[in-house]
């Protein structure tokens, strides 16, 4: 992103030197040392800043037509990526090309970044109309099953919307239950 390299390392310095005191029955521990920078105040910034150019980096490929979001309606904007926590999401045409890009820009990524993807918990999902042909592709991950769910909600939703959101609205309505009973 174009941060000067001084101004780099002294933020990596404060990242790779935590280390930490603990008081316990009012005696001192030894100095305990993080690890991987995890703990240091300055890491949830940096991970938002990771964010923000895994974000940049799909933005300019879909500019450059090498990905393509979807549309949900004629006149909705596209939609190439959703980010939730720690988890990203990304909506793209099924192409071999599009599958290599993705690919490649998660590879940039992990160079950068220093973070790694992993390949274990990444799963892949298909339109209804995908033939099992197309479904084997470059990204070699997991293909995620009809049952399966994400945040509490199916990973896969038919044409009937009602159902996904009659789970949701179940669940609305027993929390409401709850502070009603308060």
């Amino acid at each position: 992103m174009g941060f000067d390299h001084a101004w780099v390392a002294r933020v990596m310095d404060c990242v790779e030197t935590v280390s930490y005191v603990v008081k316990v029955n009012g005696r001192l521990s030894d100095t305990l040392v993080s690890e991987r920078g995890q703990g240091d105040p300055l890491s949830p910034y940096l991970f938002i800043l990771c964010a923000e150019i895994f974000s940049s980096m799909i933005r300019r490929a879909v500019e450059n037509q090498s990905l393509h979001g979807i549309r949900v309606a004629a006149t909705a904007p596209t939609v190439s990526h959703l980010f939730f926590d720690d988890d990203s999401i990304s909506l793209v045409r099924v192409k071999e090309s599009e599958a290599r890009c993705v690919k490649g820009i998660l590879r940039q990524y992990e160079m950068a970044s220093g973070q790694v993807v992993s390949l274990e918990k990444t799963t892949v999902s298909f339109s209804k109309g995908t033939t099992m042909a197309r479904r084997n592709g470059v990204l070699g991950v997991r293909m995620v099953e009809e049952q399966e769910k994400y945040l509490g909600l199916p990973t896969v939703v038919g044409r009937s919307k009602q159902a996904v959101t009659k789970i949701v609205r179940d669940k609305l309505s027993k929390k409401l239950q709850g502070w009603r009973a308060m």
